[in-house]
């Protein structure tokens, strides 16, 4: 069972969220997400205190895939965060907003020639760059300049991001990927050597990326050492790395996923083996800054005689709290087996609902308790899939024209969504008493504006 938000939440929680979310669905309609700036500074100024703490030769880039709204990005590159881009769209956002060019990180596993060249008319700071034809084409551009350009490469350490008592979860070892080169076949250490001979191009950072919504410190730790390894070996060649991009992937408390794979499915479907077996991994709510980071700090100290350069690219750490998503009961279907609540928002709006499980809040004050009940919430499109939770314990009452609010709506959801089914949502920035609209809600001339010639 998914257990929801009270509904008379503590002074300074989420009882202002929830009469701003009150006010703007009047004012903009529903669904509507709501963004509040003050999470990302709070985030950002958490994590970038804890580095200032324990190891301040470090910098942070947010993931602009993550959240790609413009007055997202900008709040953060207002607190001094680089931006950490993965496409050319991104890569000129970065710019618009006036992102410093050495704080710009281009990653991606396919950068069209254009987006090479716009990134380095724009003299970024770092390119990852993921293959030799890339590599070739870049190291062109910079001859042709007569400027050297800073790259990285992308190592697949072989650390599983993820634990779980389940022999038979996939996530316990990692999968073929196409991003990076393996350390494990040597495959890494031939690829680097092969970029640093290339004329115009300066190796000196390697990164990793390890998953996503990590929710403990070990992986990053085993990961570090892995890169750390590899920049001996480098030394050996006169190669000289001074940074190390741990990537992404930190998790946060306000969402859960199962981790399990079909042994414990059987064990349910069989309704247990004698003693119940719990199979999923041990619940630990988020890696805390403030344990993250010493730990890094730890393992640096026992390698390295000159310190790297430590790079973060944090997305849902700073942005998954940021937005909540307000949707409206438009149905409710009791059956035999199940409880249905239909709402006006569906996963084109949160493509990560079916995995993810968050917190939910039906908006309501004083009145009396009332028992609460398991709800499949689903939403309004046309596909079995769009199902946003399952099991979500909500007041029995629950009525149509109630709101919902959807917490830890920050991250995969604007720069994710689709008009699958429905128009997308507009986004209203929301701070203290006052709100203005940031993102427009998308319209139906809007969706079929591509067309050229059939319509009038």
């Amino acid at each position: 069972m998914i257990p929801a938000r009270g509904t008379d939440p503590a002074p300074g929680g989420s009882a202002d969220v929830s009469i701003s979310a009150r006010e703007i669905s009047r004012k903009f309609g529903t669904p509507v997400f709501v963004l509040r700036p003050d999470v990302p500074i709070w985030q950002y100024r958490r994590l970038r205190q804890a580095l200032d703490r324990w190891y301040p030769r470090s910098r942070i880039a947010y993931s602009f895939k993550t959240n790609t709204l413009p007055a997202l990005c900008q709040t953060l590159m207002e607190q001094g965060a680089g931006a950490e881009v993965v496409a050319e769209h991104e890569l000129d956002l970065a710019i618009r907003l006036g992102a410093k060019p050495e704080g710009i990180i281009f990653n991606g596993p396919v950068k069209p020639p254009s987006a090479l060249e716009r990134a380095v008319e724009a003299d970024v700071g770092l390119i990852n760059v993921e293959m030799w034809e890339e590599a070739i084409l870049l190291s062109r551009l910079m001859e042709a300049r007569g400027r050297v350009q800073s790259v990285a490469v992308r190592i697949e350490t072989g650390v599983a991001a993820h634990r779980s008592l389940d022999p038979t979860f996939g996530g316990r070892t990692p999968s073929p990927t196409k991003f990076g080169w393996s350390l494990q076949t040597g495959e890494a250490l031939a690829f680097c050597r092969r970029v640093a001979a290339l004329p115009g191009l300066r190796l000196d950072t390697l990164q990793m990326n390890l998953g996503s919504q990590i929710v403990s410190p070990h992986p990053y730790l085993e990961g570090l050492k892995c890169l750390s390894s590899l920049a001996v070996q480098l030394r050996n060649d006169d190669i000289w790395v001074t940074a190390l991009d741990l990537g992404g992937g930190i998790g946060v408390p306000g969402i859960t996923r199962t981790k399990s794979g079909p042994l414990a499915h059987l064990v349910d479907a069989l309704g247990g083996l004698g003693p119940k077996l719990d199979l999923n991994e041990p619940y630990d709510p988020a890696v805390e800054p403030e344990q993250l980071v010493p730990a890094l700090a730890g393992v640096v100290n026992e390698n390295w005689d000159n310190p790297p350069t430590l790079v973060l690219e944090p997305g849902r750490f700073l942005v998954s709290e940021a937005m909540t998503l307000v949707t409206r009961i438009c149905g409710v279907k009791r059956t035999a087996g199940s409880a249905w609540v239909y709402l006006d928002a569906g996963i084109n709006l949160l493509p990560d609902a079916p995995g993810d499980q968050r917190w939910f809040e039906l908006l309501r004050t004083g009145g009396a308790e009332v028992p609460l009940r398991p709800f499949h919430l689903v939403g309004p499109l046309c596909l079995k899939s769009d199902v946003i939770g399952y099991n979500v314990m909500l007041p029995e009452d629950l009525a149509v024209g109630e709101l919902i609010t959807i917490h830890d709506a920050g991250a995969y959801s604007v720069s994710r969504a689709t008009p699958f089914g429905m128009p997308r949502a507009p986004v209203v920035f929301a701070s203290g008493e006052s709100c203005r609209l940031v993102w427009r809600q998308e319209t139906i001339d809007d969706m079929y504006s591509f067309d050229v010639g059939t319509l009038r």
